[in-house]
């Protein structure tokens, strides 16, 4: 499973996309997969209502609407889904996109945070020597100092990108800092 990551900032804001890039074979099988799933859908459908109970058919109705709901939400994530991080110098956000579904924009304050590449199990057909891993986000509690987790990503990324979303962050940050007045330079 390979997966792009497109990476845009602007002077307060890292933003982050990570989209799915599913294998053929995974795409003809998810596909395949809900077509067979719309089989009892057509069949309910098929039988006159005056030959069945009302109830009986609505309820079966329902039931089956219910039933494609989940591997179609998954096979829309699997296909087109999207991840979008937004990394701010006082906030982190996150939304799964499903194409026509999204999940609430998810906001938590931060001070200090730290983010790492995981390496996964997974390989980069393409790239041999360019390891695939997850992106995982925490939080530094300011009281402890412990790590809280924020976000690990469902897709895979590769190191190369994990190192440009560092250098967007670093940028940002030591340019909010400077205008801040934080950040202080020193010559000899």
């Amino acid at each position: 499973m390979k997966s792009r990551c497109y990476i845009e900032a602007d002077h307060n804001n890292v933003f982050v996309t990570i989209q799915n890039q599913p294998s053929v074979q995974m795409k003809v099988g998810l596909i395949s997969l809900c077509l067979l799933l719309l089989i009892p859908f057509m069949y309910l459908i098929s039988i006159p209502p005056e030959e069945t109970d009302k109830s009986v058919f609505f309820g079966g109705l329902v039931f089956i609407l219910l039933y494609l709901l989940l591997p179609v939400r998954l096979t829309l994530w699997t296909l087109k889904g999207k991840e979008q991080l937004i990394f701010n110098t006082k906030s982190f956000s996150f939304q799964n996109n499903y194409v026509f579904f999204d999940t609430p924009l998810n906001t938590t304050p931060i001070g200090q945070f730290s983010i790492y590449f995981a390496p996964d199990k997974l390989h980069n057909k393409n790239n041999p020597e360019q390891p695939l891993g997850k992106l995982i986000v925490q939080h530094l509690d300011n009281e402890t100092g412990l790590p809280y987790h924020l976000y690990t990503s469902a897709f895979p990324i590769n190191d190369f990108d994990y190192m440009n979303i560092i250098d967007q962050i670093e940028h940002v940050f030591t340019h909010r800092k400077m205008l801040e007045g934080q950040f202080v330079f020193s010559m000899n």
